[in-house]
């Protein structure tokens, strides 16, 4: 079950996106706010995993200002962003989401942004299992920024920590989905957290660089071209 989160200032939009939710997610729990503290009040109601639709434009308020508390309180949910202004659309990119709309397509585009965003979610929570010495851990494929492989030891390094773990970068490769591409004999990255792509190096969003040998250059182009795609 799926839950949406939809703020717009005007009642007869907020109805209209509701019933376009539920023909796509029958069972859908939605949450209706006209106004951002209204939304903000039910953050400790509303899932991790929620479907945000926000209107760029509100009354007196800014849905990217908005939108920043939801990326703040809620790692795992989704974006949606409608306007009835096309010039707000390069404004959105200061802040995570996953599509933008363009509000007299709504009827027509919405239904494909509730399916990237369910995929998104769904990819997100996927995890991997990861044996270490004494024990065995459970990490969420999304926070894997990139692996590494000294001598004996991978250190696969997430959003908070780094793992250590004698698992092979082969062993590890065969477990994960196609955003990861291994770019080298000794290292894989998350395409998630991509920033750029040189015919040598990786630089990550978190301005790490990662080389790419010529043995694994075609796989990162070939990857590449496919995760752009989807």
């Amino acid at each position: 079950m799926y839950s949406f989160v939809i703020l717009d200032d005007q009642k007869e939009t907020l109805n209209k996106l509701e019933k376009i939710i539920l023909t796509e997610v029958p069972d859908a729990i939605i949450h209706q706010f006209q106004n951002v503290q209204e939304m903000c009040d039910a953050f400790p109601i509303i899932s991790e995993t929620a479907i945000f639709i926000i209107d760029v434009i509100l009354k007196n308020e800014n849905g990217i200002d908005a939108a920043k508390k939801i990326n703040a309180s809620f790692p795992f949910a989704q974006i949606i962003f409608i306007s009835a202004y096309l010039d707000t659309a390069t404004e959105v990119y200061e802040v995570d989401h996953c599509y933008y709309i363009y509000k007299p397509q709504i009827q027509a585009k919405l239904p494909a942004a509730i399916d990237k965003a369910i995929n998104t979610i769904k990819k997100a929570r996927k995890k991997i299992s990861i044996q270490l010495k004494d024990r065995t851990v459970m990490l969420f494929l999304n926070e894997i920024i990139y692996m590494e492989r000294n001598r004996r030891t991978t250190y696969i390094h997430t959003i908070e920590n780094t793992i250590e773990t004698s698992l092979k970068i082969s062993q590890l490769m065969s477990e994960l989905p196609n955003n990861f591409v291994q770019c080298h004999t000794s290292y894989i990255v998350n395409l998630d957290y991509l920033l750029e792509f040189q015919r040598t190096q990786i630089t990550l969003r978190n301005s790490k660089l990662i080389p790419v040998s010529r043995s694994h250059l075609s796989d990162v182009r070939d990857a590449l071209q496919d995760f752009l795609v989807k």
